[in-house]
């Protein structure tokens, strides 16, 4: 799929919001960045680096196009068929296909004779074929029986001018007329579905794909720089359209979802002629005659995709991911957008939810501003929440009725690299995990979010809070988990049980984590002192309390046999009791940032510290797997080992989720 420069879904057990939460907004505003899928070339990039940077039109190729080169085809070796593509005409899809010529004549093989205009009709058994003198009609039959198709209709004889009326024009449905070179088939497809095609020379073709991809004025920009963006574009359209076979009949079709392409002028009723060829853009589509972009080795022609903007970097997809240092062009206006997008929009888009209360971004693809692109969205609302991916969020909302708009640039949602302002209020605070790997992340409002299996056992979100939570626990087996807050009060759901709390007590220093016993009938918490305090059938094995610490106790950890826990410092330090076995520690080394949580591995012999930054520290029996520095524009609160121990999950205080090993 291409854009214009103008023009796997898990459904997870998360949580509805309940219904004495604070009203939602009737917009949520969303910020984005770039415009399009952002696979292959930023067209906003290209512009960017031509005239900003003095990139050629090579260098732009082989920046968007890695594991690729140029080389020229003929139009023949290119898309066969005597150098001709078959496009998809999908404006009369299922119709009639009519065709006028205004300054010369028509024929078809179907029926004998020269005429002004000629009608094709879809009926039982065949096409019913008519001659007339234009697209009013006074239609003559010229067929005594339906004939079986495909019907073509061609210029007695072909123009080759520049003027668009010498060439043969389709009537559509609206009653708009649209010039087209080359001729024209109406047929019927594999699912007797009625299809017309224009059969043209791809390079003419072509002449009307570029104007409609990028800007024939771009030409004159940086001193005339800006036409090496325009001649990438042609490059870039020539290899996709050869790269095509969408269909059976023809290779590509006419609009966004495979190159937008309007022929050579459109007539509308009420309405000023538009022209759809330039001098600019055809010079361009004259310069690079012949050439694509071909795979390293195979010699394949690639399937250049490209849209409007990558908003600073490009999908890693088809091409590797690079950076588009381009698409910060002082006049590319999507750069970064942001748009009021309707809550009665959301509603319609997914009913299951209800009542809209509530929507986030829950995992990134790990690269870029904010995180990278949305890989995973929650929609909440009364009658539950789902979750889908960032593409689809998109999608679902990408037309401009979706948006109360408050920018000139058309449409809703732009991309699926984006954030949700309406909902960073409430940071998440920590996460955990049951021995299936399913988790749960919780915010300091007592909001639960579940992923992976993880079931919705119930929240305080919307509830008047002496204290804010700081972190969540889960049952080894995912049938419940308990919420803690600051003061050390405890609040349990599902199977989990409450067995007492330091809600009522005045504490020396808040509490900062809380750890089950493997049977669930018990827990510990930990204040930042050290101090533990032990509950149900948890036993105190020692603490810090009472120790001067060189900074304060941050999480804590039990081993699996739930005879000892291990406390973890700001500083990386590693206080060890019962069973638990000191591994290592980052005590005495220079940190860039805190370490804010830890996770210890099934076996008890190893564990993480996770830092604010984003970086891992793995000790013992505990593999590092990669990390989420340099992709957080929020501080990491929260770390949780898999099932296996092979690898863990990590989450930011905006919600944002990175999976590492086997997590």
């Amino acid at each position: 799929m291409v854009a214009c420069a103008f023009a796997s879904m898990l459904t997870l057990a998360t949580p509805p919001i309940p219904a004495d939460a604070d009203e939602p907004p009737e917009t949520v505003r969303i910020e984005g960045l770039g415009w399009g899928h952002g696979r292959g070339m930023g067209q906003w990039g290209a512009l960017g680096y031509a005239v900003d940077h003095n990139w050629t039109t090579g260098q732009i190729l082989d920046h968007f196009y890695g594991g690729t080169s140029s080389a020229v085809r003929t139009s023949t070796e290119l898309v066969g068929n005597g150098g001709l593509i078959r496009v998809r005409l999908k404006t009369i899809d299922d119709g009639d296909l009519i065709v006028d010529h205004t300054t010369g004549l028509l024929e078809s093989p179907s029926i004998a004779g020269e005429h002004s205009a000629i009608r094709v009709e879809p009926v039982e058994g065949g096409f019913n074929v008519y001659t007339g003198t234009d697209c009013e009609g006074l239609w003559t039959l010229a067929t005594e029986d339906p004939v079986a198709g495909p019907v073509a209709i061609h210029p007695v004889n072909p123009s080759t001018s520049d003027t668009y009326d010498a060439n043969a024009a389709v009537c559509e449905p609206d009653g708009s007329v649209r010039w087209y070179r080359g001729s024209f088939e109406i047929l019927r497809n594999e699912f007797a579905e009625v299809r017309s095609v224009n059969v043209v020379d791809l390079e003419s073709y072509l002449e009307g794909v570029v104007p409609r991809e990028v800007v024939p004025s771009w030409a004159d920009l940086g001193g005339g720089r800006g036409a090496r963006a325009i001649r990438a574009q042609a490059v870039a359209a020539r290899s996709y359209a050869s790269a095509e076979d969408r269909y059976p009949y023809a290779q590509t079709c006419d609009t966004a979802s495979c190159q937008v392409y309007d022929g050579v002028a459109v007539a509308t009723p009420g309405e000023p002629l538009v022209t759809f060829e330039f001098a600019s853009t055809t010079g361009a589509v004259e310069a690079t005659s012949g050439e694509v972009r071909v795979f390293d080795g195979s010699g394949l022609v690639a399937r250049t995709e490209f849209s409007a903007s990558t908003g600073g970097r490009t999908v890693g997809i088809g091409f590797p991911s690079v950076v588009d240092d381009g698409d910060d062009y002082i006049g590319n206006p999507v750069h970064y957008w942001a748009e009021e997008v309707r809550a009665d929009a959301i509603e319609a888009a997914w009913p299951s939810i209800g009542d809209f209360q509530v929507v986030t971004v829950s995992e990134r693809s790990g690269t870029g501003d904010w995180g990278g692109r949305a890989d995973a969205v929650l929609v909440g609302g009364t009658g539950g929440s789902v979750t889908v991916t960032g593409s689809q969020f998109r999608s679902a909302l990408a037309a401009e009725e979706a948006c109360v708009k408050t920018t000139t640039t058309p449409g809703c949602m732009k991309s699926d690299w984006f954030r949700v302002t309406n909902f960073d209020s409430s940071p998440a605070v920590g996460m955990a995990a049951d021995d299936s790997g399913a988790y749960w992340v919780t915010a300091d409002d007592g909001a639960v979010f579940a992923y992976a299996g993880g079931h919705y056992w119930g929240s305080m979100s919307g509830l008047v809070l002496n204290e804010p939570m700081i972190n969540i626990a889960a049952r080894d087996d995912g049938l419940g988990y308990w919420l803690v807050a600051q003061d050390g009060g405890i609040f349990a759901f599902g199977g989990a049980g409450f067995f007492g709390s330091t809600g009522s007590i005045s504490l020396n220093q808040p509490v900062v984590g809380m750890a089950p016993t493997p049977s669930g009938k018990g827990y510990w918490m930990v204040a930042s002192d050290g101090g533990i305090f032990a509950y149900g059938d948890a036993r105190f094995h020692g603490s810090t309390g009472g120790v001067a610490l060189n900074q304060p106790v941050v999480a804590m950890a039990p081993t699996p046999s739930g005879n000892g826990y291990w406390l973890v410092a700001s500083d990386g330090g590693i206080f060890a009791y019962g069973d638990a076995r000191f591994r290592g520690s980052m005590g005495g080394v220079d940190l860039l940032a805190p370490v804010v949580a830890m996770a210890a591995t099934p076996s008890g012999k190893g564990y993480w510290l996770v830092a604010s930054d984003g970086g891992i520290f793995a000790f013992g029996d505990a593999s590092f797997h990669g990390s989420p520095v340099g992709s957080t524009s929020t501080p990491v609160v929260g770390v949780a080992a898999s099932a296996s121990g092979n690898g863990y999950t990590v989450v930011a205080a905006d919600g944002e989720i990175w999976r590492f090993g086997d997590a």
